[in-house]
């Protein structure tokens, strides 16, 4: 018998056997949550909030979650882990096309040309060979608290010098892995935010642990190095935003976006100011024709709009299309459903996907050995940037 035979045979067998003891809830899509009841997995309750289902089962379940979430429907995280009941169910019954950001009238500025000049596909490249020769990322892995430490003192070593920035951890309260947050305070309107962000963690098979060979380097060391070289372009040339500007590498995404929930929902209650979110997961692997492709559910079309219009203007000889991915599938659903206007623009359409990823084979050669790909949203992060807040 193969070996995902064999786990499969488990899987059903642990399923029946009823010996999981700790339940926890998540919200997930309808074709999804079809999906996994055909696998007869023990379903505590489940109700409808809207165009979502909530579901109660063992925790133990989670990973196949993520696993049929991205095998099947090619979806990352697949699903949001939720708190209680009493907080989840109004706000996804809620759940609405929010359209509130608020766009700006293009400059074509020379500086936005400057800084997309300076972009080094060789430093990204460093970056995610960096992030990739970890032995995973994993959200409760000693590995994943390591390679967010580094990521954490490679920003504090692109700051130094800089009297308006700042990083540091954000601790979670349910596991070890922290996000990394950098802010540049802003100079007009410090009060109001502009954050770009992406996944620091990573993840390869079902049930993984502390040993498991998870490189990650499209997913999503990729976007962390497209994050990486926007910052130190940014940094480097002494500009001041007017806006306060996040950079934030997100926490245990891959397992039900738990780093960027606990975030945006922090960032909620305390009432910020959120202007725009960017989030930049898997920006490495060219899988089809087009040089972006703008998530179009779960995002605020007028955000991403404003980002294609950048695209015709800074960076017309790169095409660009719309594609749908389904409910949680990266960590701008955290921020959406909070209310915040958000885009996510990907590295191709779903059907072009690189099918490399949660495996042990997501390496850097997967992207022949080369950043080019993701330098692209390092430029598109640089002419929003340089558009939205200078």
């Amino acid at each position: 018998m193969g070996k995902m035979k064999i786990l499969v045979v488990l899987f059903l067998y642990v399923c029946s056997a009823n010996i999981f003891s700790e339940s926890r809830l998540i919200s997930l899509d309808k074709d999804l949550y079809e999906e996994i009841l055909k696998k007869r997995p023990k379903i505590f309750f489940s109700q409808s909030a809207g165009k979502l289902i909530l579901v109660s089962l063992d925790e133990e379940i989670l990973p196949y979650v993520s696993h049929l979430a991205h095998e099947k429907f090619k979806r990352c995280g697949g699903y949001i882990l939720e708190d209680s009941m009493e907080e989840a169910y109004p706000l996804l019954n809620s759940f609405q096309n929010f359209d509130n950001f608020e766009s700006k009238k293009l400059q074509d500025k020379k500086e936005v040309r400057e800084f997309i000049e300076e972009v080094n596909t060789s430093f990204m490249k460093e970056t995610i060979e960096k992030l990739s020769s970890f032995q995973n990322r994993y959200y409760e892995s000693i590995h994943g608290v390591k390679s967010q430490t580094w990521v954490l003192e490679k920003w504090k070593s692109l700051a130094e010098g800089r009297s308006d920035t700042s990083v540091s951890f954000f601790e979670h309260k349910n596991f070890q892995q922290p996000s990394v947050i950098l802010t540049i305070k802003g100079e007009q309107f410090p009060e109001e935010f502009v954050i770009l962000g992406g996944h620091g963690d990573s993840i390869s098979g079902w049930f993984p642990d502390e040993n498991v060979r998870a490189p990650g380097a499209d997913d999503n060391a990729s976007g962390i190095a497209t994050l990486t070289e926007v910052l130190r372009i940014f940094l480097e040339s002494g500009k001041r935003p007017r806006q306060t500007l996040q950079f934030i590498s997100y926490a245990a995404e891959e397992v039900g976006l738990r780093g960027s929930k606990e975030i945006a929902t922090a960032y909620s209650r305390a009432g910020k100011n959120v202007k725009a979110v960017l989030q930049f997961d898997m920006t490495n692997f060219s899988g089809n024709r087009y040089d972006f492709v703008f998530i179009s559910d779960y995002t605020t079309d007028s955000l991403s709009t404003y980002l294609t219009s950048l695209v015709e203007m800074y960076l017309p000889d790169y095409s660009w299309a719309y594609d749908k991915c389904g409910y949680a599938c990266s960590d701008h659903a955290s921020w959406y459903r909070e209310g915040f206007p958000v885009a996510f623009p990907f590295e191709s359409t779903f059907d072009g996907h690189n099918e490399k990823i949660h495996t042990k084979e997501d390496t850097i050669a997967v992207s022949h050995n080369s950043a080019s790909h993701a330098a692209k949203f390092s430029k598109l992060a640089l002419a929003f940037l340089g558009e939205f807040t200078l």
